[in-house]
């Protein structure tokens, strides 16, 4: 009998397998082909990501260039095709959610393991939002990845796992600076828990550390030879503290995270007993697998209320994006299921439990109203804000619009783009070759230094030349004060007026445009 109900089990795990991936695979693909299919353009994060691939340097002045690089390995593998960024987005929710998946089926029936990866297909970061890729998407991955190797490092205390827990800590670090956070508060579990502290004893937790540390050596090193540029003002900036506005902050910060994991969290609610019933059937294994789990959850966001607290600029809603991908997997582990979830347990009970097929019913209706939100952002928002998204720039028409000029003056081809770092990346995108950008100006604005380039200067620009695109609504019709500081060759060119690209009634774009041509570039 039981040999019997180990082969029921072991056929019902490969049916829960062929279910995980089928429902991940088509979301991956739903949310690769819907932007590629919809969007005219990018969002402005993935310009950026974009412009910083192309150069291949250790990190951009505010993060680190490991998720640029995801992203133009598989630019120059599609030949820079149009859905490359939302290809990489949705490959690194398809890890994050294996990762929760891995975790569920050691804890959980087969069953009940698909809850919470499934589940978490509905985050905001992986449906609407996955289509701003960002060093936010890749950091979510690599930060699931870590804590899960950890668990199997201390479970079953093989040198594999701890190898594979420092790889994917040391890439959370290269993905964004506050990986450190992820770093300490599994630091700090390795202290406080009693099973945890005996693997001090071992060489496993110092391979990790060695493993991430050199991984994460080059941006050490990268930061010290660039400390003149690099400005994540979260870290350098003085302590400007005021309680009021750090209160505020830290409540609209966990305000917003709640807001991120509604779905989720109410699809996970569909299959646990209400009211919730905690429980009391958990060996002291899975207690204390349940208390690894929580702790990596409670840790790193008290750390996160912490840091932002005392500095005001630190704190955004993105920074929590990889704190909640395991909350399903605490919540099934902390009460009781409709239907049992110990992976014990008799499979005819947990079969095809009616909770499960309103469990299945309700993502594919949270999937269709995600969807119907994507088009309606897309297709009638201009009517109705009188205004375009970002993803309805006219990048092809800037691209040619810009090849046209350059060649019009210049011999060969266009070495830099520069000015708003938005305008600039997105001529240097859509122009062929792409030239380098040399971002200088803020976002909608050339004259405010946001985001300084780590790979050219001024001087690079003004001895090579290139094209310097301003936003002349911004600037109200005139040039830049900075324009004449930055590149004092510059000679300014008649504007560009680009229509968006939507059939709404919305006002055209207007670009300010201004060459510098280097002697030897002139026509002749």
């Amino acid at each position: 009998m039981q040999r019997q109900n180990e082969m029921d089990l072991a056929a019902l795990d490969r049916k829960a397998t062929w279910i995980f991936w089928t429902a991940v695979l088509a979301h991956a693909v739903l949310w690769t082909l819907l932007p590629g299919l919809l969007h005219h353009g990018y969002r402005p994060d993935v310009i950026e990501q974009l412009f910083i691939g192309r150069e291949w340097v250790p990190a951009s002045a505010r993060h680190p260039a490991l998720p640029a690089f995801l992203l133009e390995i598989v630019c120059l593998l599609t030949d820079r095709s149009f859905f490359a960024p939302f290809f990489v987005s949705q490959c690194c929710t398809l890890l994050t959610v294996w990762g929760v998946w891995r975790l569920g089926r050691i804890l959980l029936h087969p069953m009940a393991a698909l809850v919470p990866p499934l589940a978490m297909l509905l985050y905001w970061f992986f449906t609407i939002e996955s289509t701003k890729y960002n060093q936010n998407i890749p950091y979510i991955a690599f930060w699931t990845l870590t804590i899960y190797f950890v668990y199997e490092a201390l479970r079953t205390n093989r040198l594999g796992f701890w190898t594979a827990a420092g790889v994917v800590l040391g890439l959370a670090l290269n993905s964004k600076y506050s990986a450190v956070l992820l770093a300490g508060s599994i630091l700090l579990f390795f202290v406080v828990d009693g099973k945890a502290r005996k693997s001090w004893k071992g060489i496993g937790p110092y391979l990790t550390t060695a493993t991430a540390f050199f991984l994460f050596l080059p941006q050490i090193l990268w930061m010290i030879s660039k400390k003149d540029v690099i400005a994540p003002s979260y870290i350098t900036d003085p302590f400007s503290f005021n309680f009021g506005k750090q209160l505020w902050m830290v409540a609209d910060f966990a305000f917003c995270q709640c807001g991120s994991l509604i779905l989720p969290v109410l699809v996970v609610g569909m299959v646990l007993r209400h009211p919730l019933k905690k429980r009391t059937d958990l060996s002291e294994e899975e207690c204390w697998s349940r208390r690894f789990v929580g702790s990596m959850i409670l840790y790193p966001f008290a750390a996160h209320l912490l840091v932002g607290f005392t500095h005001l600029r630190f704190m955004t809603v993105d920074y929590g994006a990889p704190l909640w991908p395991l909350l399903g997997i605490w919540l099934m582990l902390r009460f009781q299921s409709r239907w049992t979830s110990d992976r014990n347990s008799n499979v005819e009970e947990v079969s095809w439990s009616p909770w499960f097929k309103r469990f299945g019913i309700s993502l594919v209706v949270a999937e269709i109203a995600f969807v119907s939100v994507f088009v309606v952002q897309d297709k009638v928002s201009p009517y109705l804000l009188g205004k375009p998204c970002r993803f309805h720039f006219p990048i092809e028409e800037l691209g040619e619009a810009s090849t046209e000029i350059w060649s019009r003056h210049a011999e060969g081809t266009c070495p830099y783009t520069s000015g708003e770092w938005w305008l600039a990346g997105n001529a240097a995108e859509a122009m062929r070759p792409s030239p380098s950008v040399h971002a200088i100006g803020g976002f909608g604005n050339m004259d405010a230094l946001d985001m300084p380039t780590s790979w050219s200067t001024d001087n690079d620009f003004n001895q090579r030349g290139g094209l310097i695109f301003w936003d002349l609504k911004a600037s109200k019709g005139r040039s830049p004060k900075t324009l004449l500081k930055h590149f004092p060759q510059a000679k300014i060119l008649p504007p560009l007026t680009l229509s968006y690209e939507t059939s709404a009634p919305v006002p055209p774009l207007k670009i300010g445009v201004a060459i510098v041509i280097p002697e030897e570039k002139k026509l002749r």
